[in-house]
């Protein structure tokens, strides 16, 4: 079957760009920029920074990916090799269900928005006439449609996430040298502003850690090529390659263009063109941003559509989710994968759809978008750390250079630690300040709603108790009704 083929080195590589290259650069970049004042050094040093911790990092997993993978793939794979047991069930179920889960029923929402809102600067319709419930709908439509694309051919899936990569990356890239050639040329500027942000304000250290986590969730789904690793032709030798290569690339564009905006003194990738370009060219650069932004998002999906699906498969055919073993005697292994992806996909999308319909607001979805990737990379480092304490005894891995894979151990851990710190300070921080504000949000601006002080710390701490509840939850239902022990189950695996 389609299905079934393995894709090859382009794809791969254009799935890992597509859904990393995405909707955050057009939305990260100004929350750097917020977080250091837009003053121009401390803005390109926070983007240096994260660069340089996210190469590191993907340099530990070019090692780390090269282990073989037999019942499992990705970090599913990893884990379970270096820590098999609870551990490796927790981390594997949570994975697939918590971080893909959440994120597959939230993207297809913020799609929504971003279609809308596309239609809109193309004058088709005004964006304020749509309701959140009707972003919601679509996005839920956006979602099983990506969803049913991948269940029915990973290749065709593949191709379009190579076509929208192009589409996008070319532009992106354009933007950037537009950027850095057109350097001196401020359309825009009034004289009320600095011609570039290097003359706005003085370099904050403070805003630089603060500013880190929001880089760093840039660059969050690079790992995503390790769940369909089993997937990709020859995964040994070219998955290690695929991560380095696209890392290396992604962060010298992103890199680049917040160079652009800071020489600008832009906000927004839009702020770069418009201030670059005449002025008369202002209603077709809107377009054509809104455009590229459009593609990027469908790309993000697709991708991370493609890696859900991956680990959804991972661990319904090692029967570790409840019923699973039962549901496979009753139907093919396809069918089950769309029946639990959709499953998991609905209990989010009631949450979220009552939230936001209740509020009038897309802050939730904005909000709740960010606990997956902070809860993650506390798990990409307990990875590295446990394969550097156990590499020397495993051998079918493609080792780097000892010195460099320890500098680089080091540097991932200084830096995970470092965002992981700055994200509990700045909530807690708010929860002291008592001051209600909220920051989050796409397009959609309907709601005054503010978040008290403490709203964040809570919204923390039930996400962390719920993450850790579904392997728990999960373990007992299994046990209790179908007297099946995954714990066990998952050791005979390895």
């Amino acid at each position: 079957m389609k299905n079934n083929k393995k894709i090859g080195f382009a794809l791969s590589l254009m799935m890992l760009i597509g859904t990393v290259v995405g909707i955050g650069i057009f939305f990260k970049n100004i929350s750097v920029g917020k977080a250091v004042d837009y003053n121009g050094l401390s803005w390109l040093i926070t983007w240096i920074i994260g660069g340089i911790i996210s190469i590191c990092v993907a340099l530990c997993f070019s090692e780390i990916g090269s282990m073989t993978n037999k019942n499992f793939s990705g970090i599913s794979n990893w884990i379970h090799r270096l820590k098999p047991g609870a551990t490796s069930y927790g981390i594997s179920l949570t994975y697939a269900l918590f971080y893909f889960g959440l994120l597959f029923t939230i993207l297809g929402s913020f799609g929504s928005e971003i279609f809308f809102y596309f239609l809109s600067v193309m004058g088709a319709i005004n964006f304020n006439d749509i309701k959140i419930w009707a972003h919601l709908l679509l996005g839920a439509l956006i979602s099983i449609y990506f969803l049913s694309l991948v269940i029915l051919s990973q290749r065709a899936s593949g191709i379009f996430q190579l076509v929208v990569t192009v589409l996008k990356f070319i532009p992106l890239f354009s933007v950037m040298i537009i950027g850095l050639v057109l350097a001196n040329t401020h359309n825009l500027n009034d004289g009320s502003q600095p011609l570039n942000a290097f003359l706005n304000g003085s370099f904050t250290l403070k805003g630089v850690i603060v500013a880190l986590p929001a880089v760093l969730f840039s660059y969050d789904a690079f790992l995503i090529v390790g769940s369909f690793g089993n997937k990709i032709k020859n995964s040994k030798k070219r998955l290690p390659i695929i991560v380095v290569v696209g890392m290396v690339s992604i962060t010298a564009l992103y890199t680049l263009i917040a160079l652009s905006s800071i020489l600008h003194n832009a906000k927004t990738v839009e702020g770069i063109l418009l201030d670059s370009l005449p002025k008369s060219l202002g209603t077709v650069i809107e377009k054509i941003i809104y455009t590229l932004l459009l593609i990027s998002t469908l790309g993000v999906i697709n991708g991370i559509t493609f890696a859900y699906k991956n680990e959804m498969e991972i661990i319904l055919s090692n029967k570790l989710v409840f019923g699973s073993k039962s549901i496979l005697k009753k139907m093919s292994l396809r069918k089950a994968i769309f029946l639990y992806c959709t499953l998991t996909f609905l209990f989010y999308f009631v949450i979220l759809f009552g939230l936001s319909l209740s509020f009038n607001t897309d802050s939730f979805l904005d909000l709740f978008s960010n606990y997956p990737t902070v809860f993650f990379f506390a798990v990409y480092l307990y990875i590295i750390i446990l394969y550097a304490k156990k590499r020397k005894n495993i051998i079918d891995t493609k080792k780097i250079n000892n010195i460099l894979f320890y500098v680089v151990t080091v540097i991932s851990f200084i830096g995970i630690t470092t965002i992981e710190i700055a994200y509990f300070i700045t909530i807690f921080s708010n929860a002291i300040s008592g001051v209600a504000k909220n920051n989050y949000g796409v397009f959609y601006n309907s709601s005054k709603l503010l978040f008290p002080g403490w709203f964040e710390v809570i919204i923390y701490f039930l996400f962390l108790s719920f993450t850790f509840s579904i392997p728990v939850l999960n373990y007992y239902l299994e046990k209790f009704i179908f007297k099946r022990d995954l714990i066990k189950r998952i050791k005979q695996l390895y």
